[in-house]
């Protein structure tokens, strides 16, 4: 899957030279510049995983009950640590439930990577042909209703103590966010790793409230539009209010606004997203200590 991206994204780049070689150069290399973004931050690169932290932050925060319960795993299994370590994600549930469930309602890839039929298929009557270009819809299949019984538009993340063994890992074609067979994208262990490690420290670090009064209902989970990734259509807002001190009850309740998109569009904003937890922890530890 990686090399096929990588092979669209230089077959875009080699077109817009040769149809851009005779135009000014600032117009080519904006376009060049175009197809390596796509390449390095699109569907094979870090733009994912950044979005699915996203969109797992505006799930909990619109379903209450849920962030409370993935906090107290997660503030249950690091207690006085500080900090969440690769070797704590085994101990985490409810957590890695969460992110499954992301995944299904917001796959970073709603229609994965374009595929080529190598042989004449017949399905359901159909006769697909050699080197047809077939689109798998990734977000219907993991939104039907009956693989989905329970609620399937709704964020349920208790759904997978119930599915048994259901996971991502192409096992299980009614949940194939990350594709299938040999083709199925070989970074998703990391970057689901990268994006509960992330989740796992801004859940036990922080509490997080939305801004002004505002009300979950109120928040607007749309997608933007039709893309080859999954964007939330408005950025999340969200007020962290550090666990340290509304431990110790401080009444001024230090609030810090986070720069909304938590991590988003861009590859290293996941890496200031990292730094920011990190920063906050060391701040929080001070303040404790004094």
């Amino acid at each position: 899957m990686l090399c096929l991206a990588i092979r669209l994204c230089l077959g875009r780049l080699s077109y817009s030279f040769l149809k851009l070689r005779k135009r000014p150069r600032r117009r080519l290399r904006r376009r060049l510049a175009a197809g390596f973004r796509d390449c390095f931050y699109g569907i094979p690169g870090t733009d994912p995983p950044a979005m699915t932290l996203e969109w797992a932050m505006a799930e909990l925060i619109k379903n209450p009950k849920y962030m409370r319960k993935a906090q107290e795993e997660v503030r249950r299994v690091v207690k006085d640590k500080g900090k969440v370590e690769d070797s704590d994600l085994q101990y985490l549930p409810y957590l890695h439930n969460v992110v499954k469930e992301t995944l299904r309602l917001h796959p970073p890839g709603p229609l994965l990577l374009p595929h080529e039929c190598i042989i004449d298929t017949k399905i359901n009557g159909y006769d697909i042909l050699t080197k047809t270009r077939v689109f798998i819809n990734a977000w219907a299949i993991a939104r039907d209703a009956k693989f989905w019984s329970d609620e399937p538009e709704a964020f349920r993340p208790e759904r997978f103590e119930k599915m048994g063994d259901v996971d991502f890992k192409g096992h299980h074609f009614e949940l194939i966010p990350f594709g299938a067979g040999r083709r199925i994208c070989p970074g998703m262990m990391l970057g689901v790793v990268a994006v509960e490690l992330a989740l796992a420290n801004v859940l036990n670090r922080f509490d997080w409230e939305l801004p002004c009064g505002m009300r979950c209902e109120e928040m607007d989970m749309s997608e933007a539009g039709f893309r080859m990734v999954s964007h939330k259509k408005v950025p999340l807002t969200v007020v962290a209010i550090p666990a340290v001190i509304r431990k110790k009850g401080n009444k001024k309740k230090l609030r810090l606004i986070v720069l909304t998109q938590i991590a988003i569009k861009q590859a290293w904003m996941l890496s200031i997203l990292i730094r920011f937890v990190v920063f906050d922890t060391i701040f929080c530890n001070n303040l404790s200590t004094k």
